[in-house]
């Protein structure tokens, strides 16, 4: 949990830092943090070795995977357990539901604060939105995918999503991990053919 931890702060903090360099291409922007993330998986903390990192592949960047979402935000105080792939139980704050548009058909996606990490100051703005598509099991990881968000990206009742920026859980590369698995009421019923591809596809 530690490492998967650290890559979620670092992602996005990487998010923010590629946001400043204007003068890049959104392709360019896009290649900066892949190679950013493939080094974060591989380096000694992470969950495959550089070798093996070779078989991470995303599909190609793809603005029309970027979104604006309005924010329903929720109480608060419900809580939902996660079961994850090694059967430990996790749980997690409900904090908004995410409205959207894409490829023409609206969805909605419940997104989490960790109610373990919620005290901590370098994940208080944090949040964990685990999702599924059509792509699982096919060109995706069977377990769904992850996006890392954050509070301070809410504006004015709305954030953005960057499904090019979806990625998988470690559980996808290895075993030794407890990686949530999505609730299925978080499935968007089509494919996300944008973000990471499933382990060794291309």
């Amino acid at each position: 949990m530690k490492n998967l931890l650290l890559a979620i702060l670092f992602i996005q903090s990487f998010t923010l830092l590629g946001q400043d360099t204007l003068s890049l291409s959104f392709s360019d922007k896009f290649e900066q943090y892949k190679s950013a993330y493939i080094a974060d998986r591989s380096n000694e903390d992470g969950p495959i070795s550089p070798e093996e990192a070779k078989n991470i592949n995303f599909f190609e960047a793809n603005p029309a995977y970027v979104v604006i979402a309005n924010v329903e935000m929720l109480d608060q105080k419900d809580t939902l357990t996660m079961p994850t792939v090694n059967g430990k139980l996790k749980k997690y704050i409900k904090f908004a539901y995410l409205h959207f548009e894409l490829n023409g058909q609206k969805s909605k996606l419940l997104v989490f604060r960790s109610v373990r990490l919620i005290k901590n100051p370098l994940y208080k703005n944090a949040l964990f939105l685990p999702f599924y598509d059509y792509s699982n099991g096919i060109t995706t990881y069977g377990g769904g995918r992850y996006m890392d968000l954050s509070t301070l990206n809410i504006e004015d009742g709305q954030i953005e999503l960057d499904f090019n920026r979806c990625y998988n859980p470690y559980c996808a590369y290895t075993t030794g991990y407890s990686c949530p698995i999505p609730p299925e009421e978080n499935t968007i019923e089509f494919e996300i053919l944008a973000g990471e591809r499933a382990y060794g596809k291309k």
